[in-house]
Parts: structure tokens; C-alpha cells; sequence
């Protein structure tokens, strides 16, 4: 196993005692300070600096971590930023749709990341975040026009609207909780519809003609997303909403598509 698939495992299983994670945490390592050391290979490079300065955050050795952080470029001076300079034509289309898919990927991802401030107060409250979500469902409405032109992104969407439920159902809103829990439940099929086709092509104007390959996707999860949103159901936050019909037959649907990953 390469570096980077260990260092995928890593991050990605969930089942892992705190010991496996330690013993391969420390196997990374050593790879990582051969490969420093031996190899000319960038990518390998890229990967080896990038996993050192992760791992020595974790143990506490800031100066180590920035020291390998540092060896990283910059952004704008990426492989993907470049490219989209040196191709021409449809190629250079395509590349251009890939950056553009890559940075918004990340924006999503990282928008509602809450941090603790210097004083101890969180940079976002519950409330601001529930706010936010509203606006990365904007976001995507704004970008992708064309009916539920979402493709690799409904399982991100799946776990934005079952975790907006959630806040719902905490302030007993029951009907913007069954909203998005009906929309987590269609984000999970589209999901699980999408990584069983063969290719997806993006019809949407910004993404014109964006062809992406689902079953190239690795998932760490032994679980697919129908089956993570029921298993939500049961938290406590839901109680209240046990014997409401709209969230039986929600859940009913839910167990329908539930099951393991078999792509």
C-alpha cells in the first residue's frame, strides 16, 4: 500500500482502534521522512510534506508543523491553476471546469467551519450556522440552474439537510424539519443513483458539459448515505416528532435505500 492510500485509510475508517491509528500514523511518518529524503518525485514530495506537517500539529511541535507547511505552494501557483494557462480548446474548457469545480468543492466544504476564538467564544453560534446553510443551499441553487444538476455534491447536500433538520427539530419547527429532512432523504437517492452510473455529465450553464466518473470515487464509509441519515433519526433531537406521520414515512423511505456502499 502506498503512501497515500495509508494516509487515506487514515483519515477516511472510522472503525479504527486508538492504537491501529497510532501504529499507522507512525508507519506515514517514516514513509513520509524515506520518501523526503530518497525520492525526487514532486507529487510523492508534495504528499510526504503535507502528512509531516498534519502529524506534527497533532503531537504538539508547531515549529516542526510550519516548517513542512511551508515547503507546500502557494494556491495560485498550483498544477490546477496552471494547466488551465498552458491548454487550448476543449481541453482547456474542461480544465477550467475542474478548477472551478476543485475551489468551490473546498469553499462548501470549509464555509461553516466553526472555530474556537482566542477567548473561548465560537466564531459562529448554532443560529448563525443554520443561517449559513441557508445560503450554501442558495449557492447552489444560484450555480446549478437546471433542475437538481448536482451530481458528486448530493452527499454533501444529504448531510447539510439532515443536519439543518436536526436544529429544526430542536426548536420544534416540524415544518421546516420535514423539509429538509424530504430533501436530505432526494439528496441521498440522487447520491446513490449518481455513484452507480458510469459517467455524469453537468448541465448547468457554469459547468456545461463537465463530465465527472462516480465510481472513480473512493468512499470510506462501510455505510451510504441513506443509511448514516436513519441512523441520525434516532438521536434525541427527534423525539418529538416519533409518531408524526411525515417523519415515519420519511424514515420508511430512508430504509428503503439504506445499506452498504457497493460501488
Amino acid at each position: 500500500m502506498s503512501i497515500g492510500s495509508k494516509i487515506k485509510a487514515l483519515r477516511g475508517a472510522k472503525d479504527l482502534t486508538e492504537e491501529e491509528r497510532e501504529r499507522i500514523a507512525e508507519e506515514c511518518r517514516g514513509y513520509s521522512e524515506y520518501i523526503l529524503e530518497h525520492s525526487m518525485d514532486d507529487d510523492a514530495r508534495h504528499v510526504a510534506n503535507d502528512y509531516l506537517s498534519r502529524y506534527y500539529h497533532r503531537k504538539g511541535e508547531e515549529e516542526k508543523a510550519w516548517e513542512y507547511a511551508r515547503k507546500l505552494s502557494i494556491l495560485c501557483n498550483s498544477r490546477e491553476f496552471l494547466i488551465t494557462e498552458l491548454t487550448t480548446g476543449t481541453e482547456r474548457v474542461w480544465e477550467n471546469q475542474n478548477l472551478n469545480n476543485l475551489l468551490f468543492h473546498y469553499f462548501v466544504i470549509r464555509m461553516l467551519a466553526n472555530y474556537e476564538l482566542d477567548f473561548g467564544k465560537w466564531l459562529y453560534t448554532e443560529e448563525e450556522r443554520m443561517v449559513l446553510r441557508d445560503k450554501k443551499f442558495a449557492l447552489f441553487s444560484l450555480l446549478f440552474e437546471k433542475g437538481e444538476d448536482y451530481g458528486e455534491y448530493m452527499d454533501h447536500l444529504a448531510d447539510s439537510h439532515e443536519m439543518q433538520a436536526r436544529e429544526y427539530a430542536k426548536r420544534q419547527n416540524k415544518e421546516k424539519c420535514l423539509y429538509h429532512q424530504e430533501q436530505a432523504l432526494a439528496s441521498a437517492v440522487g447520491f446513490i443513483e449518481y455513484m452507480r452510473s458510469e459517467s455524469y455529465v453537468h448541465s448547468s450553464l457554469l459547468g456545461r458539459g463537465y463530465e465527472s466518473y462516480p465510481q472513480g470515487t473512493t468512499l470510506w464509509d462501510r455505510e451510504n448515505i441513506a443509511a448514516q441519515i436513519l441512523s441520525k433519526t434516532e438521536l434525541p433531537e427527534y423525539d418529538s416528532l416519533r409518531a408524526d406521520a411525515g417523519f415515519v414515512e420519511l424514515t420508511q423511505k430512508l430504509s428503503e435505500y439504506a445499506g452498504e456502499n457497493d460501488y
